[in-house]
């Protein structure tokens, strides 16, 4: 019988090969530049600071779907192509990986959203 990987060891290495983990890695970086940026030049320049919340929310926002793009797509020297597939065929007896996906998505967004009430109570 031959060493198959974990499941999971099998979906760090499709993430790894599709660059998600590289794309959420200069996704947090930059946005932390951002936030920094901003919250050093706002009060300087006199603007609110609900505004760096807002961005905040706004670039919490974009990041499942940042994940979602690279896990669909990659960068090549002819433009942006779907990804390929991987060599290891799915077996039927494993649980779709779209539907995996599919629940990861609705789990960003509902993380993302969870900080709307607090939001608000900054702005009023």
């Amino acid at each position: 019988m031959a060493n198959k990987p974990s499941r999971l060891a099998s979906f760090y290495a499709e993430l790894r090969r599709r660059h998600v983990l590289r794309v959420a890695t200069v996704y947090l970086l930059t946005g932390f530049v951002i936030l920094e940026m901003c919250k050093m030049t706002f009060p300087w320049v006199g603007i609110p600071e609900w505004i760096i919340l807002l961005i905040m929310g706004i670039m919490a926002a974009g990041f499942p779907a940042a994940l979602f793009l690279s896990w669909y797509y990659e960068i090549t020297p002819e433009g942006m192509d779907k990804s390929q597939d991987s060599e290891s065929p799915q077996t039927v007896s494993q649980m779709p990986l779209t539907s995996n996906i599919i629940i990861s998505v609705l789990a960003g967004i509902i993380i993302t959203l969870l900080p709307i009430p607090n939001i608000w109570e900054a702005i009023d």
